[in-house]
């Protein structure tokens, strides 16, 4: 079975709503929604390059976080290639 990473992001939102509301953990939560949410859209935005490009699966070298940077940084389309911005 594979982990949808999407209900990272959910449960990312759901530890940012709880820190509003609450001083108990308020920093434990906040970080760990942040990180949630990094972890999902990193994840997705993999699975992307899997589909399009051959072998990428396979490759160890991109699940590493900088290769899938450079992978949107170095795009041809104006779109991707904003995903990959360091700004």
């Amino acid at each position: 079975m594979t982990f949808d990473w999407k209900s990272y992001l959910e449960l990312s939102s759901d530890l940012e709503k709880q820190a509003t509301n609450s001083d108990d953990n308020r920093e434990a939560k906040l970080r760990s929604s942040v990180s949630r949410a990094y972890y999902s859209a990193f994840h997705e935005a993999r699975k992307l390059l899997c589909r399009e490009i051959a072998n990428f699966e396979s490759n160890d070298y991109y699940r590493n976080h900088q290769a899938i940077i450079y992978q949107y940084e170095s795009a041809n389309e104006k779109t991707r290639k904003a995903l990959g911005a360091d700004d």
